[in-house]
């Protein structure tokens, strides 16, 4: 069945006719929409045209997203340049530290559009109890990778 402006104009109150006639082919029913559109709009021809061709702007929330990412960035970065600068056996709680500090700022980042307290608390409380764990466990001073860490820390 061929897509005309007149079948679309015969059943433009008979939505299951409408989105049947969209199904079996998008395209054209796409180009009738848009020029109706632009000759008539009516409210039914108007929720169809924003149905297909409308484009959000959001402008404001990417750059707000890049901010909040590079953000992120530094303070999952900051753990790791401290423990470079400065390894020693006191600063081993920064070792403990990094996969904590790296699984929270993921999960911030992806919680970015939906800034809730509930979310953040949500998301944070784990992460807190996992760092609370790992500084909890013991020492081991002849782990086979910090002495690894050690020998390229110190070249």
């Amino acid at each position: 069945m061929e897509i005309t402006r007149e079948l679309i104009a015969e059943n433009i109150n008979d939505p299951k006719v409408l989105e049947d006639l969209y199904q079996s082919n998008k395209k054209a029913f796409s180009e009738i929409i848009k020029t109706m559109y632009r000759q008539e709009p009516d409210l039914i021809i108007e929720y169809w045209y924003m149905r297909l061709f409308y484009k959000p702007s959001n402008k404001k929330n990417n750059t707000q997203k890049y901010l909040f990412t590079a953000f992120l960035i530094i303070v999952a970065w900051l753990p790791l340049r401290l423990l470079l600068v400065d390894f020693s056996d006191r600063n081993i709680f920064l070792l403990k530290a990094i996969p904590i500090v790296f699984s929270l700022t993921l999960s911030l980042f992806f919680l970015f559009n939906s800034i809730k307290i509930k979310n953040i608390v949500l998301s944070i409380v784990p992460h807190v109890i996992m760092y609370i764990y790992l500084i909890l466990l013991p020492d081991n001073n002849d782990s086979q990778s910090l002495l690894l860490l050690r020998k390229r820390v110190k070249r």
